[in-house]
């Protein structure tokens, strides 16, 4: 292995760590030796600084690491605490790693074909084990965060003072399990054939985990499949563009709504009802205003509290913030990261990607991602490591110009044509 390639193992590594991540922690506390399941972190700063020093520094990664740092020095100066920083800091290293090789990562992601068909099928493996057992070895975890224990339950949640079981499969939640699948059945709709059937199978394996938000966008893009196999190919490129700005307006929208509108719970009037959006509404009137509330007490209403100031390390180290509600909303993750900044770049991310022609297969698996990632983060904070590569190389690919027609012979999709 090369230097040059080390990028690769990197992800590679990355990938079957997160894939097996909870009886992997089990393994590694049984021996003693649990402190090795970061040694994944420490191969992507290397590839990182691999990159930074191998490759010419465009204008687009210089802008990143310089926002990057002021955002870090803004979660410093408002959380006072630089282990909540540093806490925090490990979901951003895959994001930046994705966009520093997003160039790479396209002309050989149909090489990766062996990575995304064993986290889907590692995936579906485990919800099915975890569907069928209630007693694995590794419900129950101890994690170090930052030289904190914690304690978590891999797929157990607590619902009206009642212990639930929701699968996870082999992750530690199972609302990442979801995602991790939606993202390999998403490569595997783009670069595979027979996508109908991927989309079924999707559909089938997020539904064990029960996660709602997922299921409803696993869905979407099955109908999607469905509806645009009458059409020619373009039509589900046209389809899925629809849903990304339906979605969008929902993961902006709702939240900034919360501040105004209250609870939905009179509405509820069945059981049937109040299990479907119980939670919804519990978002609506705690969730999102609160944290919305949180990020301008506690930091700057334009500029957020930066990086550790918002999230599940919260409730670890911040000294200022008490009892603090899960975010569960992908922009007011992002609000108080960033600020204002966020609202302005979900919009320009949103553009590029309606006015992009999806000619290949790269470019119907970064409008699938699209979808993928801005309708799970109507529900959620969408900060896991899995997803914020993907949203990396997704960020770079919207940055990048447009392939003009001479550039676009060169990706020429391999089912011949223009995808939308």
């Amino acid at each position: 292995m090369s230097l040059k390639n080390f990028d690769f193992f990197a992800v590679y590594f990355y990938f079957i760590t997160l894939t097996i991540e909870a009886p992997l922690r089990v393994a590694l506390e049984t021996i003693g030796l649990s402190p090795l399941i970061y040694i994944r972190e420490v191969f992507l700063v290397v590839a990182i600084f691999l990159h930074l020093f191998q490759s010419h520094l465009d204008s687009k990664v210089i802008y990143l690491l310089l926002g990057f740092v002021f955002f870090l020095l803004e979660g410093i100066f408002f959380t006072e605490n630089i282990f909540q920083v540093m806490a925090s800091l490990k979901s951003f290293l895959p994001f930046i790693l994705g966009f520093l090789m997003m160039k790479k990562y396209q002309k050989q992601c149909f090489e990766l074909r062996e990575l995304y068909l064993f986290v889907f099928f590692t995936t579906a493996l485990g919800l099915a084990l975890d569907y069928m057992f209630d007693d694995l070895p590794w419900k129950t975890l101890s994690i170090d965060i930052a030289g904190v224990s914690v304690e978590e339950q891999a797929g157990l949640i607590t619902f009206d003072g009642d212990t639930v079981s929701r699968p996870s499969g082999f992750m530690r939640l199972h609302n990442v399990a979801a995602t991790v699948m939606s993202y390999a059945v998403g490569w595997a709709i783009a670069y595979r054939t027979h996508r109908v059937l991927w989309a079924i199978a999707g559909v089938v394996f997020v539904s064990l985990t029960t996660a709602k938000a997922p299921i409803v966008v696993m869905l979407a893009v099955c109908f999607i499949m469905i509806i645009g196999s009458f059409f020619q190919q373009k039509g589900q490129g046209y389809l899925l563009k629809g849903m990304a700005l339906f979605f969008m307006v929902l993961m902006i929208g709702l939240p900034l709504l919360s501040l105004v509108f209250g609870s939905i719970s009179n509405q509820l009037d069945t059981e049937m009802m109040l299990f479907l959006f119980a939670s919804f509404d519990d978002r609506l009137i705690n969730s999102w205003p609160r944290s919305i509330e949180m990020v301008t007490n506690y930091g700057n209403v334009f500029l957020g509290r930066g990086i550790g100031g918002i999230g599940y390390v919260i409730t670890l180290f911040d000294k200022f913030v008490h009892n603090p509600t899960p975010v569960d909303n992908f922009f007011v993750t992002a609000y108080g990261l960033v600020g204002v900044f966020a609202f302005f770049g979900f919009l320009f991310l949103l553009y590029q990607m309606l006015i992009r022609k999806i000619r290949t297969e790269w470019d119907m698996f970064m409008l699938i991602l699209f979808v993928m990632i801005i309708g799970n983060g109507i529900m959620n904070d969408m900060t896991d490591q899995m997803t914020m590569l993907h949203f990396g190389l997704l960020t770079r690919y919207l940055l990048e110009k447009r392939y003009d027609d001479v550039n676009a012979k060169n990706y020429t999709s391999e089912r011949g044509g223009q995808i939308g």
